[in-house]
């Protein structure tokens, strides 16, 4: 493969992007990609093929697909230093410090759970943490994790652990079964304090339905670097390249298992698995609103457009490209946020009342249909109100009947969708502790048809819960 140059701009903002997730927190904002072409490529199966892909704007872009090793690929892999049983992985970039494991029986052991701190305020047995078997230093895991539900109901999770501890520190990218094998991983035997050459991103949704993603830089993390979106199947050991970037400033992105999308706060791309990736829609199309929060549900892409002033819900298929699929066009008092799908139902937050200002809705509602993608065929169904003031609202979490999103730090709001039955999950204030040593429940991750994965952790160390649904309590009737 070989990377080529594009014109890039520093978008404004991006929203509730989880793009260039590093330790202990989160920025994004990233290249308008215009027109891109693809140059030759191998026949390698997940390379693409030597076809020209869309336009969008007037300056030019090139990339490919692959890694950045000119035209006779990738170099050999070689013994990871210090790590036996892995092997460097530098298919994007030259001297790229990262490591794989050569088999799996480098991986490391199962994940391990144990009862969640007291102080989350569940019923015994109704709340479990990842065990931290590791060292660490500020806390033993990065950010924003991915964890998807199979269609079996268990559980996948695509976590990054940190050891910063000297003098051997590491970071260590894992894809897991949460109560079964490790499936596959990636090294950072640096540490958490990186330059170069590292992944930077994982988000809620870049991994669904058997297969996952991530985004890789070559660089400094500024506004102008090299980037690849690295992934396939999550038992994959040694993941490709799909695409890159001479010049970046950083990708949201989100996949399933036909497509994978990426987005920068003014563009959506799209690439179906092995091929071309491009712009399907951008902030040029849709009125100058951002272009954030795609989500991908087989080959059905949907994303945020909106600013502070409206919101709606744009979608993407093969068949019909880019089009509206929640929107009220020229009327600034309704408005459509944090839609997501699981294939069977349809949720979304219903905004009504608002004037042309940039203010929440001063009236929410919570929606739900079945599923359907085509636009004329949404038969919402109000559940309930939605009980947050607060002024963005991410994407909701929906599967097996229900539907759960953090509406605020602690304040998680979980849906039954038959009939509108909620439950809030939060934690009580110790008196006098200062947010220092309090537990809190934050980021919703996923759903099975028993447990809710969330962000769950003693203030500052973060860590993984899953809190049993039958642990909630009687719940609230909708009102």
């Amino acid at each position: 493969m070989r990377r080529h140059d594009e014109s890039t701009r520093l978008a404004a903002a991006v929203g509730l992007t989880f793009t260039l997730c590093l330790a202990h927190g989160c920025a994004a904002c990233g290249p308008e990609t215009s027109e891109t072409a693809l140059p030759d490529a191998g026949p390698e199966a997940g390379t693409g093929a030597s076809t020209t892909t869309s336009t969008s704007s007037s300056a030019s872009t090139t990339s490919g697909v692959g890694g950045s090793g000119g035209d006779s690929g990738p170099p050999e892999p070689q013994p990871c230093p210090g790590w036996p049983g892995w092997e460097t992985w530098d298919d994007f970039a030259p001297n790229c410090p990262l490591c794989v494991p050569a088999s799996k029986e480098a991986l490391p052991p199962p994940i391990q759970w144990e009862p969640c701190d007291p102080l989350s305020n569940l019923p015994p047995g109704g709340c479990r943490q990842m065990k931290v078997d590791w060292p660490f230093g500020f806390t033993p895991f990065a950010y924003a994790p991915a964890v998807d539900v199979r269609p079996d109901g268990k559980a996948v999770l695509d976590i990054t652990r940190l050891s910063a501890v000297e003098p051997n520190p590491w970071r260590m990218k894992l894809v897991a079964e949460a109560d079964g094998e490790v499936l596959s991983a990636m090294l950072d035997p640096r540490g958490s304090e990186i330059k170069g050459c590292t992944w930077v991103s994982t988000s809620v949704v870049s991994m669904s339905q058997g297969k996952h993603i991530t985004a890789i830089i070559d660089g400094n993390y500024d506004d102008d670097f090299p980037e690849a979106v690295v992934g396939g199947a999550i038992d994959e050991l040694h993941p490709k390249v799909q695409w890159s970037w001479e010049h970046s400033g950083g990708h949201g992105i989100a996949t399933s298992d036909l497509v994978w999308a990426t987005w920068d706060s003014y563009e959506i791309g799209i690439a179906k698995w092995g091929e071309p990736w491009q712009v399907v829609y951008s902030g040029a199309q849709g009125d100058g609103l951002q272009q954030v929060q795609a989500k991908a549900w087989h080959d059905f892409v949907t994303w945020a457009s909106s600013d502070g002033t409206y919101a709606g819900v744009m979608a993407w298929t093969p068949q019909r490209g880019a089009y509206p699929f929640i929107t009220f066009p020229g009327d600034w008092s309704r408005g459509a946020e944090g839609f997501s799908t699981d294939g069977v139902h349809m949720v979304w937050t219903y905004g009504e009342g608002k004037g042309p200002a940039q203010e929440p809705y001063p009236t929410r509602s919570v929606m739900v249909s079945p599923f359907t993608t085509d636009p004329a065929a949404i038969a919402p169904t109000r559940l309930r109100s939605y009980p947050s003031p607060a002024s963005i609202i991410g994407q909701w979490i929906v599967h097996c009947g229900y539907a759960a999103i953090e509406m605020d730090i602690d304040q998680i709001l979980i849906v039954r969708l038959s009939d509108g039955w909620s439950w809030q999950l939060s934690t009580p204030d110790v008196p006098d502790a200062g947010p220092v040593g309090q537990w809190q429940f934050d980021t919703v991750y996923a759903l099975s048809c028993e447990e809710v994965f969330l962000l769950g952790n003693k203030i500052p160390t973060m860590n993984i819960a899953r809190v049993r649904l039958d642990a909630l309590g009687p719940g609230m009737p909708p009102d």
